[in-house]
């Protein structure tokens, strides 16, 4: 029975939260040569043909049935060598939304732990009620829609799981940390998944999605889904970044806004950017100009001439921005553009953003493509086209070819963040001098940490302090996830800027949840380890959880673990309310929520002591390097990793498929601790002090009485024989167990219950206490989350007492969860 806010397993098998990400590497990951590489990457179909067997052959370690399907949806083979192939599940044929499984495939194909976000135990009728046309039908009534789509609406069957997050901790006296907050399904819904855009003087432009049941039409889910910001021509002038060289093409006695040297295929075979006609751009729409010499440097006011040379600077800034991103990926990233294949995109300026009063950008993945707003008429809001905001929307494209953050929830906050991340790097890359020098490092200077800065005359967003727009989130919390995404993406912005220039102790650039500050790693080194987390291994419902792992793996494999880069990752997400910070392992202990790694370990503080995760798969206790005192039995598991988990429980996971290979049975025991003592002993402490698991008894303390089983009733209760420094147990849903205690005259006794977390708000735990004669004396409840009770009595009178103290789970009707859940009561 192992439980934790990774992965919940209960002895029915039911798994009821699933948030893993890969193992983390130890070491760091080393760049191969490039004949090495062309040679793996010409491979990338054989090699991803091997990662689709090797899951085929995990499917029941993984808790999958023979009905689940994997489909590869794309692969990239990075600069180590390693081929990461995702892969989406698929169901009774039905894709699964948010199930998805990363494989990665080192230069020697082994197989490294995969990131898993997959569904299980789903069971519904695949059959659906409603056709997918009564979905669109639906979908248009809710938005009311009277005029044409800009593109055909999109409708696709599939899997849709219901989720609930629920707290695993007791927040009222603090803060809620992201990492304690459990993922629970509560259902899986037959559901039309309806992607609409629209772009016309009715409706304005808007793209939206829909989950619509597909049995009784309900709105499971709606969230707008349009991706916003708010020959060489050698002396074209842009408004935000002076007088630049362009890319163009001679055309028709003339010359077009069209680079011949970036981007293939596409609509136009080449990047270009077009003049906004109408809804639908055409071939005609590219800017032209018949000398060759482009744009003014000046605002552009909607309702001016299209004819003038300040018409053509917005298409200057755009245009500049594109190709400055183009080589800023390919430089930085080693990326072929936004798509990672070279595929051309397009831009349309002078865009009036219908509904929006032009005062947007946007990106859509269904053209592959951008438009950019002119402002508003009074010049308030200038042109949308600054080189942030073009780096920003390119970056919503490169998203959609690698993670696919959903637009909505706090994977919609973790997209808009990566735009505005990148669209930054891309800032001090170019206006520090790395586009014009062609370096394959970003400078730490130039750029600046707000974002569409002289588009309007007060800021867009800022992000070393997000809250400074008076909306955006500094830092996590369980409401991040209804807010808009351009305001939940403030705390992983603010993480960024805390990676990249550290935290100081006060003022604006401090964070309450790391009070001593930090050190940053600089934007180069910050900015490579985001892109890696997000084009490797986060997926389209990541939240920032999952953001926060994928960063301390990619750290690891570019700089090595322990590295500074690692701890600024740690420190920098605590600095946001996710996870806590970094600890260089204190001597004697493993801290609740660390890792070991193969190769990994923890010494006792005398240093003759060593608890080591074996390359082996096996987790041993040493005594002086090489004399094993106690192991788990889990060799013969390779790359199998240990975790100490927050609900008190050790356990060794298979690295592959995540099943628990050995564990503790601890998971009653929420706050736990875990040390290695300079005996040689090995302890996990429950935080009321009792010893819930050791190596060797503990001398000194009294033995643990286990319930009898029969103590179900007042009248039966179990006995508590003197010395005993506690009892422990198990109660299902409404049942009660029972003990009872002396009390010496004078004396005041207490009783510590911590009892184990309990799924889906399934009930909680009361602990009362009752006189010999069966009168309530007190009484406490827990709730779903916090299981820790305390129960006192001072016996006043002369004589010695008799107390009973019961122990009862409460019934809860909308989500019960049945079976026995495990509790202990420390005697104080």
């Amino acid at each position: 029975m192992i439980k934790s806010h990774k992965k919940s397993v209960y002895g029915s098998g039911v798994f009821l939260a699933l948030l893993l990400a890969a193992a983390p590497s130890q070491a760091q990951v080393r760049a191969l040569a490039d004949d090495v590489l062309v040679h793996l990457q010409a491979a990338e179909k054989s090699r991803e043909l091997k990662a689709a067997q090797q899951l085929d052959t995990l499917k029941s370690e993984l808790g999958l049935d023979v009905r689940t399907e994997f489909k590869p949806i794309k692969t990239i083979t990075d600069s180590f060598g390693q081929s990461h192939t995702r892969f989406q599940q698929h169901y009774a044929g039905l894709k699964v939304w948010g199930g998805e499984i990363i494989t990665h495939l080192d230069a020697e194909e082994k197989h490294a732990a995969p990131t898993n976000a997959l569904e299980k135990n789903i069971s519904l009728d695949p059959a659906p009620t409603l056709s997918a046309e009564d979905a669109l039908a639906i979908a248009a009534a809710q938005l009311g829609v009277k005029g044409p789509y800009a593109y055909q609406p999109k409708l696709e069957l599939l899997i849709f799981p219901i989720i609930v997050k629920t707290p695993t901790v007791d927040s009222k006296n603090g803060q809620l940390d992201a990492t304690q907050v459990r993922r629970d399904v509560l259902r899986h819904a037959l559901a039309y998944h309806v992607h609409v855009e629209l772009h016309n003087a009715d409706d304005g432009a808007q793209a939206v999605d829909f989950m619509i049941d597909a049995h009784d039409g309900a709105i499971l889910k709606q969230w707008n889904s349009l991706q916003t910001a708010h020959v060489v021509a050698s002396g074209a002038r842009s408004q935000y970044s002076g007088t630049v060289s362009l890319n163009t093409n001679s055309a028709n006695g003339g010359y077009e806004l069209r680079d011949m040297q970036r981007g293939t295929g596409g609509s136009y075979g080449n990047n270009v950017v077009l003049r906004y006609v109408t809804a639908t751009p055409a071939i005609g729409d590219i800017f032209t100009d018949p000398t060759n010499t482009w744009g003014d440097g000046q605002n552009y006011l909607p309702g001016s001439s299209t004819t003038s040379d300040t018409y053509q600077t917005a298409a200057v800034d755009v245009a500049y921005g594109i190709g400055a991103t183009w080589d800023f990926y390919k430089k930085i990233f080693n990326r072929n553009g936004i798509d990672g294949t070279g595929k051309a995109t397009f831009a349309v300026v002078h865009d009036p953003q219908l509904k929006s009063g032009g005062v947007n950008a946007s990106w859509s993945d269904a053209c592959f493509c951008m438009r950019f707003g002119d402002g508003d008429s009074s010049g308030y809001y200038k042109n949308l086209t600054s080189l942030d905001l073009v780096g920003h929307e390119m970056a919503h494209g490169l998203t959609g070819s690698t993670a696919q953050l959903v637009y909505m929830d706090e994977s919609g906050g973790l997209n808009e963040a990566t735009s505005d991340i990148l669209g930054t790097a891309l800032e001090f890359y170019v206006r520090g001098g790395g586009l014009a020098a062609g370096s394959y490092g970003i400078p730490a200077s130039g750029g600046n940490w707000s974002i569409g800065e002289g588009v309007m005359q007060t800021l867009t967003r800022y992000m070393d302090k997000p809250s400074r727009d008076g909306v955006s989130y500094d830092a996590w919390s369980l409401a991040l996830g209804e807010k808009d995404v351009h305001y939940s993406s403030g705390p992983m912005n603010r993480a960024f800027y805390f990676m990249s220039k550290g935290a100081t102790t006060s003022g604006d650039t401090s964070s309450s949840y790391l009070p001593g500050g930090m050190s940053g790693i600089g934007i180069d080194r910050a900015a490579r380890i985001w892109y890696r987390a997000v084009a490797v291994y986060l997926t389209a419902t990541s939240d920032y959880v999952a953001a926060r792992q994928a960063a301390i793996v990619a750290a690891k494999e570019l700089y090595g673990a322990g590295s500074a880069e690692e701890i600024a990752v740690w420190n920098a997400f605590r600095a946001i309310n996710v996870g806590p910070a970094w600890n260089a392992q204190a001597c004697g202990r493993l801290d609740a929520g660390r890792e070991l790694a193969a190769g990994e370990s923890v010494k006792s503080c005398n240093g003759q002591y060593t608890l080591i995760m074996q390359g082996d798969g096996n987790l041993v206790l040493y005594r002086g390097g090489n004399v094993p005192v106690w192991n788990a039995q889990t060799y013969g598991n390779p790359g199998a990793y240990s975790i100490f988990q927050d609900d008190g429980n050790l356990v060794v996971y298979q690295s592959a498929s995540r099943t628990p290979l050995w564990n503790a049975s601890t998971y009653h025991s929420p706050g736990a601790q875990l040390a290695i003592r300079d005996d040689g002993n090995m302890i996990i402490t429950s935080p009321n002090g009792l010893p819930v698991w050791f190596v060797t008894a503990p001398a000194g303390i009294g033995p643990v009485q286990a319930a009898s089983g029969s103590n179900t009733a007042f009248g039966s209760a179990d006995v508590v024989q003197a010395g005993a420094a506690g009892v422990r147990g198990a109660v299902d849903v409404t049942a009660s167990q029972y003990f009872r205690l002396s009390v010496a005259p004078g004396k005041t006794v207490t009783a510590d219950f911590v009892g184990g977390w309990i799924p889906k708000r399934g009930s909680d735990f009361t602990l009362t206490v009752f006189n010999s004669a069966n009168a309530q004396l007190s009484s406490a409840t827990s709730s779903y989350h916090a299981t820790r009770l305390l129960q006192s009595y001072t016996n006043n009178t002369g004589a010695a007492q008799d107390i009973v103290l019961q122990v009862y789970r409460n019934w809860n009707s909308i989500a019960p969860f049945y079976g026995p859940v495990p509790y202990t009561i420390a005697i104080k």
